[in-house]
């Protein structure tokens, strides 16, 4: 037998006597005897004796050899493996690549939307009348085409269907609204709008709104509770006719519109998010967004309450009148909570700021105002009397009501030649 096929025939279990390394010689000397046979399974192998002359081996067992079908089962169990192990790589790379992903997505979309805003801001500015805040108010051209649309069905609807949005044609306070608002609107210099009044018969809601086109709703609740003289509907009307001025209707429809722009795909990934932080990250955009939204809201209502108050200072009413109209109304809304026993919505989930927050804000207002309209002419006086931003607020105030007479003056002065 030759020596490489030693490992096949000698069994280390039956042969232990034998050495590991042997020459050459004596492996060929035990392989060739014949006439010994391999031991019983459960006797001991006995060492050789130091007098015999005959050295021999058991004869060893050979192995089975292996058939084709368990090669067969041998190699689909490997390609089982394979395949399962492939599987589960697959899986643990996707998700975490997509948990990489959704990351990058929400870190990204936020930079990107950051950065548009800050273009935008510095681009596509405008600064408010009187006040000189500096916003955003632009709106693309399909959009302002559905306001004109919807204004136009709105007035269709005030003027044809008027039973069925429970307006009041004669309602016996109407006349006294339009000739308050005749005088607040000369103020304003907006004397190019065909103002409309209609009244809302809802006597347990009060509320207000104004549209671009001119058109004021005002309900009848207003007039049960909180409005009893010229000056507290002075001060009604000057804040919806400041959001006119103010151009804070399509100011308010750039907000909408870019909310809606960038909260529209993360709004997707959220409702897709399979695991709680991808959702936290993807909605965490939409909510800051929102309350943005609500925040600009808020600034736009006070700075039209500021208007307001000038404009009906302006044209002759008190603008104390302000006071004693949301002290009111404030008043009737803690009634209606404590009857229905609710809270107080957060001013910071609200489009609106609360009663009392305007009250605070309306008495620091009222002396500026004042200091505003007094026309103190020395300019030491006014450096010595009012604060920086008085200053500035009654030198952009000066330059509106110049602006306000030359486009009055430059009007009466067409109509005068169309008519010749």
């Amino acid at each position: 037998m030759e020596l490489r096929n030693v490992k096949q025939v000698l069994n280390v279990r039956h042969c232990w006597h034998i050495p590991r390394r042997l020459p050459l010689q004596k492996v060929r000397f035990f392989t060739s005897v014949p006439r010994l046979q391999a031991p019983s399974p459960g006797a001991k192998p006995r060492p050789w004796s130091k007098g015999s002359s005959s050295r021999a081996v058991p004869k060893i067992r050979q192995a089975p050899a292996k058939s084709e079908q368990s090669n067969t089962q041998h190699d689909s169990n490997w390609r089982k493996v394979l395949v399962e192990t492939f599987a589960r790589w697959r899986s643990e790379w996707r998700a975490r690549y997509a948990e990489r992903l959704s990351q990058r997505l929400a870190v990204r979309g936020l930079v990107v939307f950051i950065s548009g805003m800050t273009l935008a801001y510095f681009l596509v500015l405008e600064p408010v009348p009187i006040t000189g805040r500096r916003r955003v108010c632009w709106v693309p051209q399909f959009m302002l085409a559905k306001m004109e649309e919807m204004e136009s069905q709105v007035m269709e609807t005030v003027r044809e269907n008027a039973e069925k949005v429970l307006i009041r044609s004669d309602y016996p306070g109407l006349r006294k609204i339009e000739a308050v608002l005749k005088r607040l609107v000369e103020a304003s210099g907006l004397d190019d709008i065909a103002w409309e009044v209609r009244v809302l018969d809802e006597p347990n809601v009060d509320n207000a709104r104004v549209f671009r086109f001119g058109l004021v709703l005002i309900t009848t609740g207003f007039f049960y509770h909180a409005i009893s003289n010229d000056d507290e509907l002075a001060a009604l009307l000057g804040h919806e006719v400041a959001h006119v001025l103010a151009r804070h209707i399509l100011e308010a429809n750039f907000v909408d519109l870019a909310h809606e722009t960038f909260t529209k795909p993360f709004s997707w990934f959220a409702l897709l998010g399979y695991i709680w932080f991808e959702a936290i990250v993807f909605a965490a955009p939409m909510m800051a967004s929102l309350f943005a939204s609500l925040a600009l809201s808020r600034v736009r209502e006070r700075e039209a309450d500021y208007i307001g108050l000038l404009l009906m200072a302006d044209a002759g009413f008190n603008p104390s009148g302000a006071l004693s109209l949301w002290t009111k109304v404030n008043r009737w809304e803690e009634q209606q909570r404590r009857a229905k026993k609710g809270r107080q919505q957060q001013q910071f989930t609200s489009t609106h700021p609360h009663s009392a927050s305007r009250i605070k804000q309306m008495e620091k207002w009222i002396p500026e105002i004042q200091d505003i309209l007094g026309g103190i002419s020395s300019p030491e006086d006014q450096a010595l009397t009012q604060p920086a931003g008085v200053l500035a607020t009654k030198r952009r105030w000066q330059e509106f009501v110049r602006n306000r007479d030359g486009l009055r003056r430059l009007r009466t002065t067409n109509a005068q030649t169309n008519e010749n």
